[in-house]
């Protein structure tokens, strides 16, 4: 079996000065990270100029200059500029919160890792931020997570223990979310799907396929089945709450012609997958699975780990699809001298990630290669970056619906109006031992809506919404077309368009405004260097 060229060589993990605080896994030592660097770039720095030159004859062959304006132009129905000017607007919005998430990140690393001997306004050595694996290329190594969370002391949600005291089983975590989905109106699942599917690895058969698929068997009867070797963790719930959202969404459409039974683009699939799951992830979810009984429902420590845990895993796919995106522009383009290569990649990866080798890395070399997503079309690297934001976009408007449902039913709101701090006396202080001192304290509160808890169990309004737009996909291929659906569903209450150049981030920043408001007070309470 040819072995792939990203697969890990052999090495050491380097462990910080402190204690490791993930599972197996460690920060990986500047000298791995660059022998692996050296390793995979070198093998494929050959094959680069062969495949540029292969992508840019098939533009060519389709009547467009290069490369990227032809991907852009046949995904997103746009020329070059247009579409740069939506990036860097999405950009600029986004900045704020990623130079505050940076510092924050920059002095946990300094104070924890004191010997490598980082400045207060340096960038972020590299290889604290890679985890050397092409499987999870965009996520960050988590072992840097638990250390930097901004309550490293608070207890952290152990989803596997609580699972297993409850006596959850993979079987009964999946119709926990078929109730969770049937309550807001969407499809159930047949009742041979629960008796023909296979939630466990049978004790019989050891060679059978563990790997976690839905089956579609009859897409004229909605027939599917599960294959699922699950067991009663954490993953498993993620893994089955995310193929029942799957069936969900495939199930609405299994009453439509037979050309718009599936989806025209898998994008969109997975994009409104997500946005749905941000509803099954949250405490609201977990609350009702009795999962929670340990924590309050006011626990802001407990609430901005969480955030910043989810916050710490986007970035990197955000920033890193940025990266990409202008670089394949330069090479496709042929801006970019080949000796230049090495240079200008980690020049992209200062602007936009504020990171760069602890040691400057030779011209000669072809770090770039390293990264799987080198060798993707230009459209998949910047797919990453929109449907991020809309997947964000697709919830809030989910959860304003879930807002006007339950107005109408009592004066309450479905978004609660929680008491979050504007201004924080005492910063978490780091001791020796990594722990935090006494609860943070409040000088003054403000109300906002509370996004990241939006409970959409029982609103039939937004399963309604989500089922028209499940529906539409069937006809859609285009992104710009997507996008104009979801502005006509939402009656023109918010114009979401790419003609309009008025894509933004708005509900992703709405989503993570009390962690926002955590880095702005506690990185100037610090005295923190904001920015690189």
């Amino acid at each position: 079996m040819m072995r792939s060229p990203y697969q890990l060589p052999n090495h050491e993990t380097k462990s910080p000065t402190t204690k490791s605080y993930c599972k197996g896994t460690s920060i990986i030592s500047h000298s791995d990270w660059s022998s692996y660097l050296d390793t995979i770039g070198e093998t494929l720095k050959p094959l680069y100029p062969n495949f540029i030159k292969f992508m840019n004859e098939e533009a060519h062959l389709n009547r467009s200059p290069e490369a990227t304006d032809y991907w852009i132009s046949s995904v997103y129905q746009l020329n070059g500029i247009e579409f740069q000017k939506i990036l860097d607007n999405i950009w600029n919005q986004l900045l704020p919160l990623y130079r505050e998430f940076h510092a924050h990140l920059r002095g946990e690393i300094r104070f924890l890792w004191e010997i490598e001997n980082i400045s207060k306004n340096d960038p972020i050595p590299a290889h604290f931020l890679e985890i050397l694996d092409s499987e999870n290329e965009n996520q960050q190594c988590s072992a840097l997570y638990e250390p930097t969370r901004p309550y490293p002391g608070k207890i952290h949600l152990n989803l596997t223990n609580e699972l297993r005291r409850r006596r959850y089983s993979p079987s009964s975590m999946a119709k926990f979310a078929e109730d969770f989905l049937t309550s807001m109106g969407l499809p159930l699942m047949s009742p041979l799907f629960w008796s023909e599917s296979i939630f466990q690895k049978p004790l019989n058969n050891s060679n059978f396929n563990c790997d976690p698929k839905l089956f579609e068997l009859d897409n004229r009867r909605g027939d599917m089945r599960l294959s699922l070797c699950g067991q009663t963790n954490e993953m498993t719930l993620k893994t089955v709450n995310q193929l029942m959202v799957t069936g969900t969404l495939r199930s609405i459409l299994y009453n439509q012609p037979f050309l718009f039974r599936h989806f025209s683009n898998n994008q969109f699939q997975e994009t409104i997958q997500e946005a749905l799951l941000l509803g099954m992830r949250n405490q609201p979810y977990l609350r009702r699975m009795a999962l929670l009984e340990d924590y309050e429902d006011n626990d802001l420590p407990f609430l901005l780990n969480n955030l910043y845990r989810e916050l710490f895993h986007l970035f990197p796919r955000i920033t890193r699809s940025l990266v990409f995106h202008q670089w394949n522009l330069d090479i496709y383009r042929g801006r970019i001298k080949t000796s230049d290569y090495n240079d200008h990649f980690w020049n992209l990866r200062l602007k936009y990630e504020g990171i760069r080798p602890k040691e400057p890395r030779p011209t000669i070399r072809f770090d770039v290669g390293a990264y799987i997503n080198t060798f993707q079309t230009p459209s998949e690297n910047i797919r990453i970056f929109i449907s991020t934001f809309l997947k964000y976009d697709i919830f809030d408007f989910l959860c304003s619906l879930a807002d006007e449902e339950l107005n109408q039913l009592s004066s309450s709101s479905i978004l609660q109006q929680p008491q979050l701090p504007t201004s924080i006396i005492q910063p978490p202080i780091r001791s020796s031992g990594n722990d935090i001192s006494n609860q943070t304290s409040v000088a003054s509160k403000k109300k906002m809506i509370n996004l990241h808890n939006c409970d959409l169990f029982g609103k039939s309004k937004s399963g309604e919404w989500l089922s028209s737009l499940v529906k539409s996909t069937g006809s859609i291929s285009s992104w710009p077309k997507l996008i104009e659906k979801l502005k006509l569903l939402k009656n023109e209450k918010r114009i979401l368009d790419f003609q309009s150049l008025d894509l933004n981030p708005s509900a992703m920043l709405r989503y993570f405004h009390p962690l926002f408001d955590y880095f702005k007070e506690v990185n100037r309470k610090r005295e923190l260097f904001i920015g690189w």
